[in-house]
């Protein structure tokens, strides 16, 4: 669940990448899951995602445990 609304709230959790200004941070985990598996379905999810994306905003992977 989650409580949308416009207010004065501080920012928490500001995330930089390479000095170009803020960016969206996202992590994922496995539980009970084969992490393989996990790995290549969030890639494959990437991938789809990708062109629905505004013109501009981009998905770059910084880490990638398989690398």
């Amino acid at each position: 669940m989650a409580r949308v609304g416009v207010g004065s709230e501080l920012r928490r959790g500001l995330s930089d990448l390479d000095g170009q200004g803020d960016v969206v941070g996202v992590r994922g985990y496995a539980f009970r899951e084969n992490a393989l598996n996990v790995i290549t379905r969030v890639k494959e999810k990437m991938k789809e995602i990708q062109s629905s994306l505004p013109e501009g905003v981009e998905i770059k992977v910084t880490y990638d445990v398989q690398n």
